[in-house]
């Protein structure tokens, strides 16, 4: 209290008035200080107090926003770390400054200390601001005047006593206290519970206490061991540590009361954890506080780097931490761990020190072997990318794997995956000691005998195989972010004056070093991982997913089954099996030709057989889409009589030349012209087949000429007498004579022109439907139909007139004709035009 400024004296008489003389009291804090319920991350609670809410469920809110519950009991209790106005414009708390106070709020999520120190270091803050939350922050600004440093510093004198409220006094006192003292780094934020002490030595319980700075936030803020009950005596009686028969009774108490008389030890951690840390400590043969000085001298011949490992295995936890320093007890009773732990405590920053130099000790030797690794990862990588005597054996594998598998879904491949190479020497063939791998042995030392000193180029895929892209990837996460650690802590040691401590002075410098090294190591990992990435990509495979291990190991495989089949072929028993499978291929190459011959009358037939039975179906579908758009309901009738025609036929009932005759009157001539042929294929007769092959081409020229002198006669004669509108005069009316507009022949164009014409169509008659979609939709499906003999030339037309005006259906039809190469449709939608069409006469383009 003398160090923050405070007459330790108040604590005596809290009814104390405090800057006055007693005449005028007030029970209200001075008043440039915020009260707890004036503050706005409180004030909302407070209301929901009011509102009726229970105190323990606003509490429990309170505790998730990370906020001092024990505050809703004291609402005019001033605001812990609250000042005057004018010193609290001046002074930020670190808590309070924006860098810092996510990480305050990690601590009250219950994030380990150590681990929220080490985020403020790799974010550059300093990490032992952590450990005074209520200190000044160094981002503040200072004004000019500054302000001194008592808990009423910056008060204008009071005219008036103020009678101080015990309660508010307390807290705020204890707040001062906690602000002030940076020895103790994590000071609990509930009063220290009072210990109840049994009559006679008892068993403990060994349990883990919940350290007292997350209690707040957890279930044992809401419990009360005040309110639970059980029997002293009995309890004392069934576990007292030293049971004894009534008979005894007397001697034992002799004895306690002899013993109590002598201090007993006391050891605060579990028994079990006692043992193994004694057992580490013993084996030091260093005292704790020879341990200390050299961690402050930073003296490897002293702490090697096993004994760095043993410290920060047993160094404790935050647990017992907490159960050490809140020991009230007289030291010396202590047990030995304790007494070690609470020496190497005194160590600022104790397990970070420790894990730095273990750090430092180690950093050469994991270093080189980390760059061995590289090394050798990087020389199998550009000996696999380089060996040109590899990429030829693929070639040699793909082209046997192809003709392998032809006659499966797997031939025809451009590459394969690459565990394809370990399955060569299990593919077995006729003879079981021949695999495929002596096989491609045998062909590439026949034909391409240097390709088989492929090993050579590729000697350190064996090495490689054990390494690893990830561990190597998080070797390098360790080393940085263990060098983060070094220089978060040699910025924390800056101004850290201990006598015989050197880590500022040997620690810059060496991290500095560090950090050029590790820099280096991983562009010379991202060069490897780049590297490595391009050649598996150049294999088709993911290097996402495989690995060093898996790529390289597969290489390795096959390069040893490589060798072992070469050495196996040079042997005089496979040399004899090569030789009796070469007599045996020469007699099943005879045996072979003879099934040949037979094979291939016998396929001849059964594909004639396939084929008729294709053919004849696609007759059949011809036939009844002819009939499901000329004559719907009657396809089956149409069908049959087709079969019946075809028998009449096959059957020497009707000459060919009446057969075709026919099914042009059953089905038109243009599907007359499809089916014919086909229908002749299905002749078994080869005679018959020939006859009728004959007949058709007669059908055609005879088609032909009929359609040639259809034309004529409709193009020529009769011709077309039509009537011009009569002329209207300003005086009086009289009627034209009527001129006769001789109908000729319009040649259909073809080629660019056509495809000009069909444009201009197109955007006429958008342009006639004024861009309506749907209508050129209904436009294009009808051309297509009537193109495709769906509607008739009438039908299209009567379509047509009831779409546009009469003029412009004159001048569409001729255009629309000349796109048309049938010559049977072109007339046909000519002569719709020239039947009925209004403005015929106005048409002159013929």
């Amino acid at each position: 209290m003398q160090q923050a400024g405070v007459d330790p004296s108040v604590l005596d008489d809290p009814e104390a008035i405090i800057g006055g003389s007693g005449g005028g009291v007030s029970e209200q804090p001075a008043a440039d200080v915020m009260l707890v319920k004036d503050d706005e991350k409180y004030a909302k609670f407070f209301k929901l107090a009011k509102m009726g809410m229970p105190a323990e469920q606003i509490k429990l809110k309170m505790s998730a926003e990370g906020l001092d519950p024990s505050l809703l009991d004291t609402p005019d209790a001033p605001m812990p770390g609250s000042q005057p106005a004018a010193a609290a414009s001046q002074v930020m708390a670190v808590k309070d400054d924006p860098e810092y106070e996510k990480f305050f709020k990690l601590i009250k999520m219950g994030m380990p200390a150590e681990q929220v120190k080490m985020k403020m270091s790799a974010s550059g803050l300093n990490a032992d601001l952590l450990d005074t939350p209520d200190a000044p922050s160094p981002n503040q600004k200072t004004g000019a005047g500054g302000s001194s440093g008592g808990v009423l510093a910056g008060l204008p004198p009071p005219t008036e006593a103020v009678k101080v409220d015990p309660s508010a006094l307390k807290a705020s006192l204890a707040n001062k206290l906690q602000r002030t003292s940076s020895k103790k780094p994590e000071e609990p934020q509930l009063p220290k519970k009072e210990t109840v002490k049994p009559n006679v030595e008892l068993r403990p319980l060994f349990w883990t206490r919940v350290p007292v700075n997350v209690v707040s936030s957890t279930l044992w803020m809401k419990l009360n061991d005040a309110n639970g009950a059980f029997d002293v005596d009995e309890m004392e009686w069934m576990f007292r540590k030293n049971p004894v028969d009534n008979q005894k009774k007397d001697d034992k108490k002799k004895d306690a009361a002899k013993e109590a008389a002598q201090p007993q030890t006391v050891l605060l951690l579990d028994p079990k954890r006692q043992q193994n840390v004694s057992i580490a400590i013993a084996r030091f043969r260093m005292s704790a506080t020879d341990i200390k000085n050299a961690i402050y001298a930073l003296d490897g011949s002293k702490l090697t780097s096993e004994i760095l490992n043993v410290l920060i295995s047993i160094s404790p936890t935050l647990e017992e931490q907490d159960l050490m320093k809140n020991y009230d007890g007289d030291e010396k009773l202590l047990g030995n761990v304790e007494k070690f732990f609470l020496e190497l405590l005194t160590i600022p920053r104790y397990t970070q020190r420790i894990k730095c130099f273990r750090y430092k000790l180690q950093f050469e030797n994991r270093i080189l072997e980390t760059q061995a690794q590289l090394d050798t990862l990087v020389a199998a990588t550009d000996q696999v990318a380089e060996s040109d005597k590899f990429r030829r054996v693929l070639e040699n594998v793909l082209k046997i794997g192809n003709y392998l598998n032809g006659s499966t879904p797997r031939g025809g491949a451009y590459g394969f995956k690459l565990d394809t190479l370990t399955k060569l020497h299990t593919l077995k063939s006729v003879d079981p000691r021949i695999t495929l791998m002596h096989f491609l042995l045998r062909q590439l030392e026949e034909n391409s005998p240097d390709i088989i000193a492929v090993a050579g180029e590729v000697p350190h895929i064996g090495e490689a195989k054990r390494l690893s892209l990830d561990q190597l990837r998080a070797d390098l996460s360790s080393y940085n972010t263990e060098l983060a650690m070094l220089q978060g802590q040699v910025q924390a040691s800056k101004n850290d004056k201990i006598e015989g401590d050197k880590f500022y002075e040997q620690m810059a410098p060496f991290a500095q070093d560090a950090a050029e090294v590790l820099e280096e190591l991983g562009r010379d990992f991202n060069a490897l991982e780049r590297s490595y990435h391009e050649l598996v990509s150049s294999f088709g495979e993911d290097p996402r997913k495989m690995g060093p291990m898996e790529f390289f190991s597969i290489l390795e495989e096959f390069v040893n089954e490589f060798k072992k089949a070469y050495r196996q072929n040079q042997t005089k028993e496979f040399q004899a099996i090569y030789e009796g499978a070469r007599e045996a291929r020469a007699e099943a190459i005879r045996l072979a030709e003879e099934e040949k011959a037979a094979r291939l009358k016998k396929e001849a037939e059964e594909r004639h057989a396939e084929e008729t039975k294709e053919v004849y179906a696609h007759v059949i579908n011809v036939i009844t889409a002819w009939a499901q758009s000329h004559k719907s309901g009657h396809e089956a009738e149409i069908v049959e009589h087709y079969k019946e025609l075809s028998r009449s036929f096959a059957d020497s009932e009707i000459t060919s030349d009446e057969y075709c005759e026919q099914m042009r009157k059953l089905v038109s001539s243009k599907i007359a012209g499809k089916i014919i042929p086909d229908s002749a294929k299905l002749l078994f007769d080869s005679a018959k087949r020939e006859d009728l092959m004959a007949a058709f081409g007669r059908f055609v020229e005879q088609v032909k000429k009929e359609k040639e002198s259809k034309r004529r006669s409709s193009l020529v004669s009769p011709p077309a007498t039509l009537e011009r509108p009569r002329a209207v005069s300003s005086g009086s009316r009289r009627r034209n004579k009527v001129s006769v507009i001789k109908v000729e022949d319009i040649e259909p164009v073809v080629g660019e022109a056509a495809a000009q014409l069909h444009k201009s169509i197109l955007e006429s008659v958008q342009q006639a439907f004024g861009g309506d979609t749907k209508k050129m939709k209904v436009f294009t499906s009808n051309a297509r139909k009537y193109g495709s003999e769906q509607i008739s030339a009438r039908e299209f037309y009567q379509y047509l007139t009831a779409s546009f005006e009469p003029d412009f259906v004159g001048r569409l039809v001729p255009d629309l004709a000349r796109l048309l190469q049938d010559s049977e449709k072109r007339h046909a939608l000519i002569r719709a035009l020239c039947e009925s069409a209004p403005g015929w006469e106005k048409f002159s383009g013929l």
